[in-house]
């Protein structure tokens, strides 16, 4: 059901609306989409191998945010080399807690998710190597879409 409409402002705060839980405190919540921009170099995808070592272990994420439940996690990577990815993941897990089962990674050239036969390929994939995930992670996003990111019809 819908909470699309009008509410007065006593309507507003007197319903009870359903709300999504957290999968992380504060941060991510179950079924949403997030975006993490930055300039080339400034550490994203460090932080995202951070959140991955947090969802996967239950372990709360940059030591504050209470992570609700273990997640299987898959991570899309579509730059740079492997090589580069697990030896900074092997650094990050002297320091950080991490739970091997619950990880996925998808190493792919640049796709075209926006396209009907793209999305539905990778996701065969995913449904035959690992059945079910709780989080996705595409790094980087711009590599994922056919086109120009600043092309609206895209």
């Amino acid at each position: 059901m819908s909470d699309f409409g009008f509410y007065s402002g006593k309507d507003f705060l007197e319903k009870k609306f359903e709300s999504k839980e957290y999968l992380i405190d504060q941060i991510l919540f179950q079924k949403d989409c997030i975006t993490l921009a930055g300039k080339a170099k400034t550490g994203k995808s460090v932080l995202l191998f951070q959140l991955i070592c947090a969802l996967t272990s239950g372990k709360p994420f940059l030591s504050e945010f209470a992570v609700k439940k273990k997640c299987r996690v898959l991570y899309i990577q579509l730059e740079g080399s492997l090589g580069d990815s697990q030896n900074r993941f092997l650094r990050m897990l002297q320091q950080l807690s991490f739970e091997r089962e619950n990880f996925f990674i998808l190493f792919s050239p640049p796709l075209a998710l926006n396209q009907t036969s793209s999305m539905l390929k990778v996701m065969d994939e995913i449904q035959t190597s690992m059945k079910e995930i709780d989080v996705l992670i595409i790094d980087p996003i711009y590599f994922a879409m056919a086109g120009s990111l600043s092309d609206d019809e895209q």
